[in-house]
């Protein structure tokens, strides 16, 4: 699962398109299955917090 929510402002920056974003993320992942030795493996994880990102377009 991915989950995001964003929010952006665009400008020009010496002749550039440029947007800045500012938001929060979350993810999670979950899966199991059995190796060849009969152990299961299991991975559960999450993450989550701010994030920020720059874009420019040339």
């Amino acid at each position: 699962m991915d989950s995001e929510g964003t929010i952006g402002y665009r400008l020009r920056l010496a002749g550039l398109p440029l947007t800045v974003r500012a938001g929060y993320r979350f993810v999670h992942q979950q899966y199991r299955m059995r190796d060849f030795t009969g152990q299961q493996f299991r991975w559960n994880v999450s993450q989550e917090g701010p994030l920020l990102g720059l874009s420019a377009r040339f």
